[in-house]
């Protein structure tokens, strides 16, 4: 039941708006469930008073109307919904006072109903917020004038007025602490994300920093490089084997600090040029194994792989994130040993959470933590070739996606990696100050994101 309300509150959430108007879009869902509640309770009151089966009627259809408004929110329309909602606010009390007349106070849901359009419109609706909240107090003077001109449609027995004028009172008042409670909850999700997200923003600038100098680190390299074949070339023996060896040695630690160089300046750089897109992620892994399809028909690697989502990501890091985990679950395996990698998705409130499964040599349970950090390597390079990068690298990318990255293991029985990507993704641009939580991303394919 509570995934469900969840579900329900979140319709209309990750696809693209920013954190405020999410924000706004989950309010407004919200509320219109408790109404539609609200709604379904006066209806079968109005049916058992003997009411007009006209005004039982529009009770009912003011039901149907909230229900609808997390499904317009669905199906991406962006303000008409909560223009709705505040209509229903209104048509619900103007129903309620004419039925029931002034004694049992349903005019004063209004005072909760004038900050409604202030809390559920962000800034795109400017002066226009304004207006609909006045159109509470045009709608109060109406029901002022309303009750001294016409009587109410029942007559509420006297010793059932105040029971409902109590009933009344404390809806309103609840109504205005749901939307305290809901704007106080989000700031200060909002606000300890932008704290996680300056601490993020310093390490990646820090790493940016680097790419600007990879090319001054390189200079010594080419200068040792170079003088090495010189001298090569100067004392050029065959027969030295012992010479030639400590040459092998020289230049296979300039290339192996140039790959690190390299992986780093990669690493820096990471999602740069990276498109924001709706991409179907089966796509991605088949262009993924066409780059892997080398290694895989030399290990004769089976890949298995679930429906995985389409989700909006940025396209360049995703495949990267799949190609490295892939290499790595087909790489750390043992002598003669298939190496079967699985791969699945479980969708959850607020992102995607992915897992890559292998059957591979494992990981100790000291070293689950170690491996994302820079230049960590388990393995010498006789036993598996590597930088000790590219978890580290895998980790960045998906710190881009304000997702988390952890991995499950046992030695000798294989790994599971598990990485999440955020449902809160802008097409024009994330910031991590922006960074919130959304459900319910339903998007179509884009074919031109396919090989």
């Amino acid at each position: 039941m509570k995934k469900l309300i969840s579900n329900l509150i979140n319709m209309g959430t990750g696809i693209g708006y920013d954190f405020e108007t999410e924000k706004k879009i989950r309010l407004t869902n919200l509320l219109s469930l408790v109404s539609s509640l609200f709604a379904l309770f006066m209806f079968m009151d109005f049916m058992t008073s003997g009411l007009s089966i006209y005004v039982c009627l529009s009770v009912l259809s003011l039901f149907f109307i909230l229900i609808f408004i997390p499904i317009l929110h669905q199906k991406e329309f962006k303000l008409f919904p909560r223009l709705l909602y505040c209509v229903y606010s209104l048509v619900n009390v103007i129903i309620l006072s004419v039925v029931m007349g002034p004694d049992v106070q349903s005019q004063y849901f209004l005072f909760a109903y004038l900050g409604l359009p202030m809390v559920i419109f962000g800034y795109e609706m400017g002066n226009l917020k304004v207006v609909l909240s006045l159109l509470g107090l045009v709608v109060f003077l109406y029901l002022e004038w309303h009750f001294v001109n016409f009587k109410p449609l029942i007559e509420v027995p006297e010793e059932l007025v105040y029971s409902q004028r109590l009933i009344n009172n404390i809806i309103t008042i609840l109504v205005v602490i749901l939307l305290y409670y809901f704007l106080n909850r989000e700031n200060k999700r909002y606000v300890d994300q932008v704290k996680d997200s300056i601490f993020k923003e310093e390490q990646s600038k820090s790493l940016e920093y680097f790419a600007y100098l990879s090319h001054d680190l390189k200079e010594p390299l080419r200068s040792v490089s170079g003088f090495t074949n010189i001298i090569k070339m100067e004392y050029h023996d065959e027969e030295n084997k012992e010479l030639n060896k400590y040459f092998g040695f020289i230049e296979n630690g300039v290339e192996k600090m140039n790959t690190l160089i390299d992986s780093l300046s990669q690493l820096a750089t990471s999602g740069k040029t990276s498109d924001l897109k709706k991409i179907d992620l089966n796509f991605v892994l088949e262009e993924v194994k066409i780059m892997l399809n080398e290694m895989i028909m030399d290990k004769q690697a089976i890949i298995q792989a679930k429906n995985l989502p389409i989700i909006l990501c940025y396209t360049t890091d995703i495949k990267q994130i799949f190609s490295n985990l892939i290499s790595n679950a087909i790489k750390y395996q043992k002598e003669g040993n298939r190496p079967v990698v699985k791969i699945s998705c479980l969708e959850k409130k607020d992102d995607w959470e992915f897992c890559i499964e292998d059957n591979g040599i494992g990981i100790t349970e000291g070293n689950q933590e170690r491996i994302f950090k820079f230049f960590t390597r388990l393995h010498s390079d006789v036993e598996y070739e590597g930088s000790g990068l590219g978890l580290s690298f895998c980790k960045n990318l998906v710190d881009r996606h304000f997702g988390n990255m952890w991995v499950e293991s046992e030695v000798g029985q294989g790994s599971k990696f598990y990485f999440t990507i955020s449902k809160q993704l802008r097409k024009e641009g994330v910031t991590r100050a922006e960074l919130g939580n959304y459900k319910n991303m339903e998007i179509r394919p884009n074919r031109s994101d396919a090989v």
